[in-house]
C-alpha cells in the first residue's frame, strides 16, 4: 500500500471546539466535511470545486487515526455504505499534531493518508502525493452541538484549499451511541492490525466500553512510533 494524498479527507475539519485544547481525553466521532478548491482562473465562488467526505475518527492529544469515504456533495447522494463496521472504506489516515496557538484558537497537524480503493461515483481532492499540513480553527456558533464545527485551510507549497466540517461524538454518549462507537473502533483496530501504521498516539481500544479510559492498550508507541519521522 502506497501513501496517496489524493485521498486526503480533511478529517480535522470535523474537530469541535473542545478538541483544540492542549490537554484532552481521547474521543471517537463520526464526521462529515466539505472541501472547497478555489478556481485558479477567477475569484467567483461559483467556479470553485466542491468535494465531500464521510468518516469515523479516533482523536487524542497527539493526533488522530481515521477511515472513511469520499461522497458526492449532493442532495441525492447515497451514503448508506458509510457505516462504522464497513470494510469497504476508501482510505485510512493518521496524523500527528505539530503545534497549537491557543491565542488564535488553531492547531496544525501533519497528515499521512493511504488509499485502499477508488470511490465508484464520488471524486477525491487532487492533492499532490506528499505530506500536507492542516491548520484548523474550531468554532462554537451556538445552537448546541449543531453550532459546533470547524473551519480549516491548507496553504502548503502551492496547494490552497479550505473547508468546513461537523461531527457527532460517539464515545461517552451512553447506550444511544455506544453500538456505533464499538463498531467504528473495531474497524479501526482491523485497519491497524492489517496495515500497522506508525501512529502518533496510544490507542485506547476500550474507549467505547463503560468506564472507557480505564485500560489504555499501547499501540503506536515503540517501534511503530519510530516510523513517524518518515511520514
Amino acid at each position: 500500500m502506497t501513501p496517496l494524498s489524493t485521498s486526503l479527507t480533511l478529517t480535522l475539519l470535523a474537530v469541535a471546539a473542545g478538541f483544540v485544547s492542549a490537554q484532552q481525553q481521547p474521543a471517537l466521532f463520526h464526521g462529515t466535511s466539505v472541501v472547497i478548491l478555489p478556481s485558479n482562473e477567477t475569484s467567483s465562488p461559483v467556479n470553485s470545486t466542491v468535494r465531500a467526505a464521510n468518516f469515523f475518527c479516533y482523536m487524542a492529544e497527539e493526533g488522530y487515526f481515521s477511515f472513511g469515504w469520499w461522497v458526492t456533495p449532493s442532495l441525492q447522494n447515497d451514503t448508506s455504505h458509510c457505516t462504522p463496521d464497513s470494510g469497504r472504506y476508501h482510505w485510512y489516515e493518521h496524523a500527528s499534531k505539530t503545534a497549537c496557538d491557543l491565542d488564535r484558537g488553531t492547531c496544525t497537524f501533519s497528515t499521512q493518508n493511504f488509499r485502499v480503493r477508488e470511490p465508484s461515483r464520488a471524486r477525491p481532492v487532487p492533492f499532490p502525493e506528499r505530506r500536507l499540513t492542516y491548520t484548523i480553527k474550531p468554532l462554537d456558533l451556538g445552537n448546541g452541538g449543531f453550532g459546533q464545527m470547524a473551519v480549516s485551510w491548507i496553504d502548503d507549497g502551492g496547494v490552497m484549499v479550505y473547508g468546513v466540517g461537523t461531527r457527532q461524538v460517539l464515545s461517552g454518549g451512553g447506550e444511544g451511541t455506544r453500538g456505533d462507537c464499538r463498531k467504528a473502533m473495531g474497524t479501526l483496530r482491523g485497519v491497524y492490525e492489517r496495515y500497522r501504521p506508525g501512529l502518533a498516539m496510544e490507542v485506547d481500544w476500550d474507549l467505547c466500553e463503560e468506564g472507557g479510559n480505564k485500560l489504555v492498550k499501547q499501540v503506536g508507541r515503540g517501534g511503530a512510533y519510530q516510523g513517524l519521522g518518515d511520514l
